[in-house]
This record gives C-alpha cells, structure tokens and sequence, in this order.
C-alpha cells in the first residue's frame, strides 16, 4: 500500500502527511490488522539541486507513534525508483541483470540453435529492456548507451559474430527492436490508447489534441 501526498511547503507537507497516517493507523486498529512499521519507509521525490550534498533535517513522520524511516531509493514493484527520479539506479539494475543473462546466453549457444537462442533471449534479456520502459527509458537517450550495447552484443551471440559485425544489422534479421526504438513504440502505444479512451481515465487530461 503507498500513499502519496504533495506540497510546496516542506512543514505543511509532514503536517498534511503525519493526520493521514494517524487516519491510517485509525482504521487499521478499527479492523484488527497490524502494520510492520520497520518495513514501512517513506521517500521525499524532489528536483536535483545544488544543496543535495548538504544535510537535509526534515521532521519525523510516524506511525503508531514509532519513527518511519526515509529512503532515498525503492524498488517499487520491480522499479527502482530513486529521490530524483533519475532513472540511473534502475538503469544500472538492469545493466547488470543482462550481463549476468548474456553469460547464460553465451554459455548454451553451442547446444541450441537460432530460434531457441531467441527464445533465450526474450525470456531473460528482453523481458528487462521492456517492462516499464515507457517510464525509465523516456530520458536523456546517452543514459541508455550501455543498455544498447549489451543488447547488440546478445545478438552477435546469437549469430556467432564478431565485435566487427554491426549490431543493429543483426536485430533487424530477427525483427526485435533496439532499446530506443522500443522507447519510441511504447510512447505511441500509449498515446494512441490514451486518444482512443482504452487507457486508464487518469491519463485522458496529460494530453491536447491539436487540429
């Protein structure tokens, strides 16, 4: 369960957030179920600034009188959001996810063939490069270099090439789209269910439709 709460105001926003945690815990004790505060945390999204590097003294937030603690990053259903929304922790996750994969990958290629190899690589490489990617892959696109080249070298696996072999060659032989051109596939997927209504009734005001 999250609960989200925003503020200008850096006091008014604890004030704000500490009644909605007493309404919380109100309605937890009315319905005889209990809360682990130790695994309850909470974070503080704000833009990146120069006084980062300062120490920041914020008020407590509690929880049937016990002190929650903050977190400057989380993994939230499986991405690793971080206080800045900077993307770079997720990032370097999935960076080491697909080099542990490609090792598995390079590992079986002399016992299956190219379909199977594909297969591999869906379940174990692309699976990463695709979940959320309309959130974490819609940034700065030099972020995603390192991604890009993992991915280019999965292929040249696949095919038993070189480094000198061009990598993009080899992913349009198999139809599977690059990490940024994946990007740009899920941003117009989901603008087109959005103008169509088939998204969540949330995402209908984020956009204006020009005639």
């Amino acid at each position: 369960s999250n609960l989200f709460c925003s503020n200008n105001n850096i006091k008014d926003l604890f004030i704000i957030f500490n009644e909605e945690l007493l309404k919380i815990n109100k309605w937890i004790t009315s319905n005889k179920l209990s809360l682990n505060v130790e695994k309850t945390k909470f974070m503080l999204f704000h833009k990146p600034s120069k006084g980062d590097n300062l120490f920041l003294i914020l008020p407590d937030l509690f929880m049937n009188k016990k002190v929650i603690k903050r977190e400057s990053t989380i993994n939230f259903l499986g991405v690793i959001l971080d206080e800045n929304i900077s993307w770079k922790y997720h990032i370097r996750s999935i960076e080491n996810k697909i080099s542990k994969n490609i090792s598995m990958l390079y590992k079986v290629k002399p016992f299956l063939n190219t379909e199977s190899l594909k297969i591999i690589y869906f379940s174990f490489i692309h699976s990463y490069l695709s979940y959320c990617n309309l959130a974490w892959a819609s940034i700065n696109y030099g972020k995603l270099k390192k991604i890009y080249c993992k991915q280019k070298h999965a292929f040249r696996i696949i095919f038993g090439v070189n480094r000198t072999v061009n990598g993009e060659s080899l992913l349009k032989k198999l139809n599977v789209l690059n990490t940024y051109k994946l990007n740009i596939y899920q941003v117009m997927l989901f603008t087109f269910k959005t103008k169509h209504a088939l998204s969540p009734n949330i995402f209908q005001s984020y956009f204006t439709e020009i005639s």
